[in-house]
């Protein structure tokens, strides 16, 4: 029989969260934009934002910088962001890791993940 370690669990039930939010709303917040596409690469980052981990893992970062990648106009930053803002409410994400997430990973992120981030502000 196979130990979970407690780190484990809880970013298993993490991602287990994000993925039943995801399915009980819409997953269209604009009407050309799946957020499928946001909250699957960022999964990894919950225990994080959450405030639960010290630092983002490896898979977090990396997630992060494929997500940038795929925002290649307004309309998909502007997306991403509604997305990412309703996610943040829901899962509970804290200013203080959101806003050091970019620096720890070694980005730039075009806006602040949070639940009150003004996404028609985003270029």
């Amino acid at each position: 029989m196979a130990i979970v370690s407690n780190t484990m669990l809880a970013t298993s039930l993490c991602a287990l969260l994000v993925c039943i939010m995801l399915l009980s709303d819409s997953p269209m917040i604009h009407a050309s934009f799946d957020c499928s596409k946001v909250s699957k690469p960022l999964v990894s980052c919950v225990p994080y934002l959450k405030g639960e981990a010290t630092k983002p893992s490896p898979a977090c970062c990396n997630g992060c910088k494929s997500l940038l990648k795929t925002e290649t106009t307004k309309a998909d930053r502007q997306g991403a962001c509604s997305c990412l803002k309703s996610l943040a409410g829901k899962v509970g994400v804290k200013d203080g890791p959101a806003k050091a997430l970019p620096g720890k990973c070694g980005f730039k992120f075009p806006y602040v993940i949070s639940s009150s981030v003004d996404c028609s502000k985003v270029n």
